[in-house]
């Protein structure tokens, strides 16, 4: 676990994860982060432009996830994608309650294999944004947004990690 703000200037890199980051996560211009298992942050995400968050090759045919208990800001060209395996994915969840506001908010020409998904928030998409899949209390769309919603994604495996796993015990549908 991270104490604290977690800060990277530009064109810097890291590799984090599995970890909980208590307080907001934020990076630079043309920062990469290698994400090696489940992020918790505490407070609010904000990526900076052409920035790369990719999920470790480990991750193989998995998927990930960054949780964030705040908003979540990705900037102009910023690029999100999984392991590098066409059917691994990164998440993004903003589990904050504002469905008035937009808690996800993504920039000009975000593109990559990334799943944004605020079930009690609205999503911003800007102008020329492609993505693999949104979902989201209410969706706020720019000129030119594309979501590719990739069939396979309904079979989507998320790991906790190379070496990581969760399953389903029980479930309840919900109108």
């Amino acid at each position: 676990d991270a104490s604290g703000d977690f800060r990277l200037p530009n064109s810097g890199s890291a590799t984090l994860g599995p970890t909980k980051v208590d307080g907001d996560f934020a990076v630079g211009n043309g920062v990469t982060i290698t994400v090696q298992g489940t992020l918790w942050i505490t407070g609010d995400m904000n990526l900076g432009n052409t920035c790369t968050i990719q999920l470790d090759p480990a991750y193989g045919a998995n998927s990930g996830v960054i949780v964030v208990d705040g908003e979540i800001g990705v900037a102009n060209g910023c690029t999100l994608t999984g392991s590098g395996n066409p059917a691994s994915y990164i998440m993004l969840l903003s589990d904050k309650n504002d469905p008035t506001g937009n808690v996800i908010r993504v920039g000009n020409t975000g593109v990559g294999g990334v799943i944004y998904y605020a079930r009690q928030g609205r999503i911003g998409l800007a102008n020329g944004v492609r993505l693999k899949e949104v979902v989201g209390y209410g969706l706020n769309f720019g000129n030119t947004v594309v979501v590719d919603y990739d069939s396979g994604l309904a079979n989507t495996n998320f790991s906790s990690g190379p070496g990581g796993g969760w399953s389903v015990n029980t479930w309840q549908e919900v109108e």
